[in-house]
């Protein structure tokens, strides 16, 4: 992968209802939207690289697939995204456009993004709003069992993913 390219490499939502089924987190991977067709130890050993369409290709159908389930699955939720205006919604409005067609969307005078109505009704609000702190700071007032990890973007690998995914995985991640 580049270190030009900036590419979503995971992303993924949490239903919770507590009026019904279960909470359920679905998540998605750069990795698992990837054809792999090489040697397993040569893939892990780092000597497997990909032209960049090919990780751009994969990175796509990986946001669609995840819009496309949370449009079955989501309808008539509210889902909130810490710092929606930021960088994830750059991310996020071409898809959810692919996936939704026309959706409403209300920003501020800065074009920060505050809310999107997809059909559904899917809404999406930014967190930011209600609560201003970083999640870190948030986890720790609110002594919410699992915290935000650190994370640099900037030195994000294929076998940083291909870790980061094997571990959650390992530790028992909630993916359904």
């Amino acid at each position: 992968m580049s270190n030009t390219v900036l590419l979503p490499y995971a992303i993924g939502f949490s239903l919770s209802n507590p009026d019904s089924t279960p909470h359920k987190t679905f998540t998605y991977y750069l990795t698992d939207f990837l054809n792999v067709d090489c040697e397993f130890n040569d893939f892990f050993n780092g000597y497997y690289e990909y032209e960049d369409h090919v990780y751009e290709e994969a990175s796509n159908t990986m946001m669609l697939q995840c819009l496309t389930d949370l449009s079955i699955m989501a309808q008539g939720y509210t889902i909130y995204v810490h710092n929606l205006a930021g960088f994830d919604s750059l991310f996020l409005l071409k898809p959810l456009t692919t996936v939704f067609g026309d959706y409403d969307l209300i920003s501020d005078r800065s074009r920060d993004v505050i809310s999107i109505t997809l059909p559904g009704p899917i809404i999406i609000k930014d967190s930011c709003r209600i609560l201003t702190a970083s999640l870190k700071t948030l986890s720790n007032m609110y002594d919410v069992a699992i915290k935000k990890g650190e994370f640099d973007h900037a030195s994000v690998t294929f076998k940083n993913i291909v870790d980061i995914q094997k571990e959650n995985k390992l530790l028992g991640s909630h993916d359904s």
